[in-house]
């Protein structure tokens, strides 16, 4: 499983699986890059051109207009390319995790729950893209129904991931290499502030007309902490915000130095780790760190 059209290739001297050229941290730079610089222009020609607003419009109104409009479909058909690329990446990075803690994916259904889910991000990006094709002027009741499946497939796909992540976390406090409990604890609240977020937002929807500029807020919070949770993912504990949540010196981004392609067959990698991080013993498994660039 993972991601088929990406190659990982063996090095006879360390017999440790070594990985292609397309980093996973690339990965979420280039969405988070493509996705801000998307937003931000958008709105900013929307303003100056007087199509609606400065106040709190709503994300789909930058999707109306000429010539915002092409700009964010053009750039949201790759926010969603990325997106479903990261979740999938993530989805074995999991499953990487439960075999770094010495947990058996066997004799837990959360693996199994986290790497499907993981294709419902797939369903909810494509989603994105029938939204952003698809604006409110031209069927508001096709692109608010996109909206809806997106918003609650990742609703799903973020309490799944905690679950599971607090299962590898909670195993042994020093086992997980590439998780701290900063992290988890970052990405736990951003999932809370995801789901408040959502639920105000739902509420509101019965009134449009009196509650519009508070839906507003809501949509780009919901939309800023899914941009959130894959950021967490390319800090490292020196950040300011890890620290804020307990990080320790020292550890690099999860992703920092790992490539997707590291990970897109977990169960077929057979080598036994040359580079133990912490001490820790993973059988069969090389740590995502141990590729650091």
């Amino acid at each position: 499983g993972g991601i088929s059209f990406l190659s990982a290739m063996s090095t006879p001297s360390s017999n440790v699986l070594m990985p292609t050229n397309i980093s996973g941290i690339t990965v979420v730079r280039v969405l988070l890059t493509v996705q801000t610089f998307t937003m931000a222009t958008c709105y900013i020609l929307f303003v100056a051109l007087h199509h609606g607003p400065a106040f709190m419009p709503m994300i789909s109104d930058l999707c109306v207009h000429m010539p915002e409009q092409a700009l964010f479909q053009a750039g949201f058909i790759g926010v969603a390319t990325c997106m479903a690329l990261c979740s999938l990446a993530y989805k074995d990075y999991l499953l990487l995790q439960f075999k770094l803690a010495g947990l058996s994916t066997a004799n837990s259904k959360l693996p199994s729950l986290a790497r499907n889910t993981a294709y419902l991000v797939a369903v909810a990006c494509a989603c994105l893209v029938g939204l952003t094709v698809v604006n409110e002027s031209i069927n508001n009741t096709i692109h608010s129904t996109f909206a809806v499946i997106m918003f609650a497939l990742y609703l799903i796909y973020f309490i799944v991931c905690l679950f599971a992540f607090r299962e590898v976390v909670d195993a042994d406090g020093n086992s997980v290499q590439l998780m701290t409990k900063a992290s988890y604890r970052l990405k736990l609240t951003v999932v809370g502030v995801y789901i408040a977020s959502v639920v105000i937002l739902g509420i509101l929807s019965g009134n449009w007309g009196k509650h519009h500029n508070w839906i507003a807020v809501c949509e780009w919070t919901a939309v800023f902490m899914i941009m959130a949770w894959n950021w967490t993912f390319s800090i490292s504990s020196d950040h300011p915000v890890m620290r804020l949540f307990g990080a320790e010196s020292g550890t690099p981004a999860e992703f920092a130095g790992s490539f997707v392609s590291i990970v897109q067959d977990v169960d077929q990698i057979t080598a036994r780790s040359a580079a133990l991080v912490k001490g820790f013993e993973a059988e069969g498994f090389a740590p995502l760190s141990a590729y650091r660039v």
